[in-house]
């Protein structure tokens, strides 16, 4: 009876180790794979890309990164990915990592959009709307143009201006300070877009930020058809509000085409106060 037992018992141990070695090959990490997706979470065909469009490129992305294969994949710490696949490709933009079973891990990921450019010695920086710097370019951009100008007027650099190390950030890695205009910029891509769609950004030539003596001032420079200048004051307070306000007094005027035909200043002031100055 007690040999029974036993032979039960190493049967189980056997058949547990069998298990064991079977779902260890069966969950290890095999396959990495990346999907792109829009706004709204749907997945989008790369062709739609404007840098990732082939099969040669996505593996371009998907070799960048330490992978752990042969590692059980619910073992896996997904998120550890995220920085190095966005440092290593800078017009990636990683959403998630999510595990597929049984061997695969998916990278469900945005394409980066350039927004700005600023220059820097005989350098043009481009960054997106996180400010993450995309590409050094010894060439012009068709982005929008980031000045600064200090309290006395004069024009400063985008490092000297907030007082960073140029040494600090290259390509792939992104511009972040707790300074106050950072923050008002934040939401910048996201206000202009929703109110007037994200072809305009193609009618903006540039954004000067302006230095005061406790706060900054915006001024948009748009491009024809638009004849307007869209300056918004002390942007370090209610930002938000005051961008939205003057957006939408802009689209106002451009619906009864005003601003096709008058060349002008669109400003609102600390006070939330709108007004149009005719240049």
């Amino acid at each position: 009876m007690q040999k029974r037992h036993l032979m039960i018992i190493l049967s189980l141990l056997l058949i547990f180790v069998v298990l064991l070695s079977f779902s260890s090959m069966l969950f290890e990490l095999k396959h990495v794979k990346v999907k792109f997706v829009n706004e709204t979470g749907d997945e989008v065909d790369m062709r739609n890309n404007q840098v990732y469009t082939s099969s040669s490129k996505i593996n371009e992305i998907i070799s960048s990164t330490s992978f752990d294969y042969g590692k059980l994949l619910f073992l896996i710490n997904k998120d550890s990915y995220i920085s190095e696949l966005e440092r290593e490709n800078p017009y990636i933009k990683i959403l998630s990592v999510e595990a597929h079973f049984p061997d695969t891990l998916v990278l469900v990921a945005r394409e980066r959009k350039g927004l700005f450019y600023f220059k820097q010695e005989n350098n043009y920086y481009i960054i997106d709307d996180d400010f993450k710097i995309l590409d050094i370019t010894t060439s012009n951009s068709s982005n929008i143009e980031l000045k600064f100008v200090n309290k006395t007027g004069a024009d400063k650099s985008f490092f000297d201006f907030f007082d960073l190390s140029i040494g600090a950030y290259d390509k792939g890695l992104f511009i972040n300070d707790n300074n106050l205009v950072f923050t008002s910029l934040d939401k910048f891509y996201d206000i202009v877009s929703s109110i007037l769609g994200e072809d305009f950004f193609y009618n903006i030539s540039s954004l000067t930020v302006i230095e005061t003596e406790s706060n900054a001032n915006i001024r948009l420079l748009t491009s024809s058809p638009y004849g307007a200048i869209i300056e918004i004051c002390d942007i370090l307070e209610n930002f938000d509000e005051k961008f939205i306000k003057v957006l939408n007094a802009f689209k106002t005027l451009n619906d009864f085409e005003k601003i096709k035909t008058t060349y002008g200043r669109l400003t609102i002031d600390k006070y939330q106060n709108v007004y149009w100055y005719n240049l």
